[in-house]
């Protein structure tokens, strides 16, 4: 549910660079970024773990280390659907969010 949510909103920022004739940002553009996990396993890497590993520097504590474990295990159920043949279906990715 989480991840068709954040890619609709994605999409929705794509469409609105597109109409504006700006370049589309990553992971943005439902017409070329459409495999799902490769999508999701850049989105973990490239934002969403730099800025709880940051946050784990400033505020060290359980929050923070739970929250960069789980990223990591996040990145390992994603990892293994990263081919189109394991892409997973929508179902499927709701139980993973």
């Amino acid at each position: 549910m989480w991840t068709e949510w954040i890619t609709d909103e994605f999409y929705a920022l794509g469409d609105a660079e597109r109409r504006a004739d700006l370049p589309i940002s990553t992971f943005c553009d439902r017409y070329k970024d459409t495999d799902l996990a490769r999508s999701q396993l850049g989105f973990l890497q490239y934002v969403c773990r730099p800025f709880f590993v940051a946050i784990q520097r400033v505020l060290p504590g359980p929050f923070a280390s739970a929250t960069v474990t789980r990223l990591d295990d996040n990145r390992r159920c994603w990892s293994a659907w990263e081919s189109p043949a394991k892409a997973p279906t929508s179902e499927e990715a709701a139980v993973r969010a």
